[in-house]
């Protein structure tokens, strides 16, 4: 009877045991679904990220492309406006140097004069 019990004890502990293992496995199977589905939207997080970083990127180039073609633009319409007045400010320049020389002239022949007269 004792080698009965004995063996019924020995049977329920295998039982026990694989139970507990059976549990263990489902377990460890659990936490590398868990670790797999973690890893998984990690690399996901990754990827949406290394989208968003690229997004960014182009949005930047982008708005700098643009102030850069706005200050492109600005400086052009400057150089115009430079040109503009430039092309009025020559004639009038022209205009003030030829009526130096003419009254330069007249100066001279007034000098002349005079010194021709003390002289």
């Amino acid at each position: 009877r004792q080698d009965i019990n004995m063996d019924t004890r020995f049977t329920q502990l295998d039982i026990k045991i694989n139970e507990i293992a059976s549990r263990q496995d489902i377990n460890m199977d659990t936490r590398f679904t868990q670790l797999d589905i973690k890893i998984n939207e990690i690399a996901s997080r990754q990827d949406n990220f290394a989208e968003l970083l690229a997004s960014v990127k182009d949005h930047v180039i982008g708005e700098m492309e643009i102030k850069f073609q706005n200050l492109t633009t600005e400086l052009q319409v400057m150089k115009e406006n430079l040109t503009e007045e430039n092309s009025q400010i020559n004639p009038k320049m022209q205009s003030l140097e030829e009526n130096f020389i003419d009254t330069n002239s007249e100066l001279n022949s007034k000098l002349g004069h005079i010194s021709n007269h003390l002289g």
